[in-house]
């Protein structure tokens, strides 16, 4: 069965100041002002396909919108919801946003899933960003949300100035601790026309190369996914607007494919598969094997297996 997320976007609404790199109309586009019209478009293409889709408010911190306003939002999901075309709600907002009374209402209306926007679990980056909140606190809400009853996502950056490997690696394991039910991995990228643009422009910011990113990420998202933690994206979503605002840092419009790309490889390596052999591996990763081959100039048979982790080679015997 397919798995859908619905996204509608609430850009910058609720957040209480602007984040020095944030941007959401460049990530996301213009915020859309129907959710019953969000819906509907899914509906149109994916209607007749078996699936589970849950509705998203993302783009703003959901949890500090005036409660009327969160109400009518979940309420124009409900009908769709009782019908069955909609199997729930899920929300992203900030680790001190997030209250435990309130938990107990979002469990009874329909939210599924939390996703806490953390950044990172260290002081010095959370100062240098002023999300305004402690590690301590974004530990205790992921845990708070756990405890409710409801699902929770992390959603990490990396490439932060000066930023080492081992420094990633300690809000790696700080996901490997918690653990999530999924997370997502973004890389800091400079936004023309944010705060972080102008500190930028006016000091030296040494950010990490491409290519040492995909190589964390890479061992990163083999350490995730191999203690049963989704990955829910690798990457900032892609858009024209996005791509022609950046400015510096870490961006790629196939940052999630170069990362796969390369876990793909070292899987085929470790597999030392024969010309002739048959290679099991998930759907989407089918055309990323069959590149693999070619460039190692071995003709085997692939075959698609769903029940296939992500990045994983499996040699049928």
């Amino acid at each position: 069965m397919k798995r859908y997320i619905i996204p509608f976007f609430l850009n910058f609404q609720g957040c209480p100041h602007r984040c020095i790199y944030c941007d959401q109309t460049a990530i996301s586009g213009e915020a859309h002002t129907e959710v019953s019209s969000v819906i509907e478009m899914f509906l149109k293409y994916h209607g007749t396909e078996e699936y589970c889709a849950e509705v998203a408010f993302f783009g703003g911190t959901f949890s500090l919108l005036p409660v009327e306003k969160q109400e009518d939002l979940i309420n124009q999901v409900i009908p769709y919801i009782k019908k069955g075309v909609v199997n729930g709600i899920r929300f992203s907002t900030r680790p001190d946003a997030v209250c435990k009374k309130r938990l107990s209402w979002y469990k009874e209306n329909h939210i599924l899933h939390i996703e806490l926007g953390v950044q990172s679990f260290q002081a010095s980056y959370l100062d240098m960003l002023k999300r305004g909140y402690s590690p301590e606190k974004a530990r205790e809400s992921v845990r708070l949300i756990q405890q409710s009853g409801l699902s929770v996502g992390v959603q990490l950056m990396l490439g932060f100035p000066g930023q080492t490997r081992e420094d990633f690696f300690k809000d790696i394991d700080e996901i490997i601790r918690l653990h999530p039910h999924d997370c997502r991995l973004y890389p800091l990228s400079v936004i023309r026309g944010t705060p972080l643009e102008r500190e930028f422009q006016n000091g030296s910011m040494n950010f990490i190369s491409l290519g040492t990113a995909v190589d964390w990420v890479v061992d990163a998202s083999e350490l995730i996914e191999s203690e049963g933690i989704e990955i829910r994206r690798i990457g900032l979503p892609h858009t024209p607007d996005l791509e022609e605002k950046i400015v510096a840092g870490l961006y790629h419009p196939s940052f999630a494919d170069k990362v796969r790309f390369e876990r793909l490889k070292r899987a085929f390596d470790k597999a030392d598969a024969a010309t002739g052999a048959t290679l099991i591996v998930h759907p989407a990763d089918l055309q990323y094997t069959y590149r693999i081959c070619r460039m190692k100039k071995k003709s085997c048979q692939v075959m698609p297996d769903p029940s296939v982790r992500r990045s994983t080679i499996l040699i049928q015997r």
